[in-house]
């Protein structure tokens, strides 16, 4: 199943495009906006989508 995801605010490259996006790895990425040092089992954090 595919779907959009948009994400902005703080943090969050300007004008960014990822090409891939798991619903795993939406916990990686609010923990890293976070500051929360967490490994997930499952999700990563995509590169270049934050500042």
């Amino acid at each position: 199943m595919y779907t959009g995801f948009i994400a902005a605010g703080a943090g969050i490259v300007k004008g960014g495009h990822i090409t891939e996006f798991y619903e795993s790895d939406i916990s990686s990425l609010v923990y890293a906006l976070l500051g929360i040092d967490f490994k997930t089992r499952d999700g990563k954090l995509i590169p270049g989508i934050l500042q």
